[in-house]
C-alpha cells in the first residue's frame, strides 16, 4: 500500500515540485546543503 497512487499524476507533479523548492531553498540558505549538493553532482559524474 503506497501513500500516492501511480494514477495520481498531480499529486506526484505536486510532489516533485516541492521537493525541488525545498532543495533550492536549502541550497541558498544553508552551506552543508549546498556542499552535500556538490559533492553528490561529483560522485555521478564519476
Amino acid at each position: 500500500m503506497s501513500l500516492i497512487k501511480p494514477d495520481d499524476t498531480w499529486i506526484l507533479w505536486m510532489f516533485l515540485i516541492g521537493w525541488a523548492a525545498v532543495s533550492i531553498y536549502l541550497e541558498q540558505n544553508y552551506k552543508w546543503a549546498f556542499r552535500n549538493s556538490l559533492m553528490e553532482s561529483r560522485a555521478q559524474k564519476n
